[in-house]
């Protein structure tokens, strides 16, 4: 059973980092992303810092991946960064302020607000900066073995979102979107309906009880929350008596597990309920079949973990080693 694609997709698929070390391959994902939603999508950029010069001025000064340098454990701190704007007005602020050389930091402003620090080549601030937490590499911290990632953007660059693996194993997935919201009064977004994500394993839902992964920033009855969000989605009774992971209803084909939009659901004191539903993302009960990559429907959805289904190019194999 074929759910409905909503958007109109760019997906650049397939991109490889010959592995050289670990911090290379960092720098390499990071550097890709930019270019994928500058050059690709054509996000704006707002701007950037390397090596100790940076500025808000629209500049673009990452040229290669070695310009995603340095590092710094604190916001106070020379430190690579970027700052996007994508088509909902929103900032991406990607800088290299972590604690190792495979973690790197995502944020985004809402309101599009970012600045640059009183000293330019430090982390910009926002005032409605939405950030979780970055404690968890992004490309792994195993020597050897290429490292391989994929990047999808919707055409109104209203939406963004990545992947990456090492050696057939999912690794992260990383982005920014929109969500069809139901939230109602006097609960309302600041800024656009979007949350951003990242999540450190295939499960890609958190759920309603813990929620974590995704972040959203609105105003829940009198507060401004910046909301941690976790995954829900439609369950369904199963009439064969078999098990989840074999389960093929007839009503639907035969041939394939059912798929369920995913939603989106918080959990934060004083603004927890659902917030609506992701867009193009669903679903599906384990099926001991399905591995990271495997395609569907013509190659038109691809399995990156049981609630991580997404729209697939309709043509290529996705590469996961």
């Amino acid at each position: 059973m074929r759910p409905t694609v909503t958007q109109s997709w760019t997906i650049s698929a397939n991109n490889r980092y010959v592995y050289t070390s670990i911090q290379g391959a960092l720098q390499a994902y990071v550097f890709s992303i930019k270019s994928f939603l500058k050059t690709t999508m054509g996000y704006t950029v707002k701007g950037s810092c390397t090596a100790g010069t940076g500025a808000m001025d629209g500049v673009d000064r990452w040229t290669t991946a070695a310009d995603v340098t340095p590092r710094n454990s604190g916001a106070a701190g020379s430190q690579a960064w970027f700052v996007l704007t994508d088509g909902s007005g929103v900032d991406l602020c990607f800088s290299y302020n972590s604690s190792a050389d495979t973690i790197f930091r995502f944020a985004f402003s809402p309101g599009g607000v970012y600045v640059a620090a009183g000293t330019a080549n430090q982390q910009p601030t926002a005032v409605d900066e939405c950030f979780d937490v970055a404690l968890t590499s992004w490309s792994s911290t195993l020597t050897s073995i290429d490292r391989v990632w994929h990047h999808w953007g919707s055409t109104d660059k209203r939406m963004w979102r990545s992947a990456i693996f090492r050696d057939s194993t999912f690794l992260t997935s990383v982005g920014l979107e929109r969500l069809v919201s139901i939230i109602v009064p006097p609960a309302t977004f600041v800024g656009p309906a979007v949350y951003s994500f990242f999540y450190n394993d295939a499960s890609g839902s958190g759920g309603p009880s813990a929620p974590t992964g995704a972040l959203a920033r609105m105003h829940a009855t009198d507060q401004d929350a910046t909301a941690k969000c976790g995954g829900c989605g439609e369950l369904y009774g199963i009439t064969t008596g078999t098990s989840f992971t074999a389960d093929k209803p007839p009503l639907q084909g035969g041939g394939a597990q059912v798929q369920n939009s995913l939603g989106i659901y918080s959990g934060t004191a004083g603004s927890s309920g659902k917030l609506g539903m992701r867009i193009d993302w669903w679903f599906t009960f384990s099926n001991a079949v399905s591995l990271p990559g495997e395609t569907y429907q013509d190659r038109r959805q691809v399995y990156l973990g049981d609630s991580i289904v997404w729209p697939w190019d309709n043509s290529s194999v996705m590469q996961v080693w």
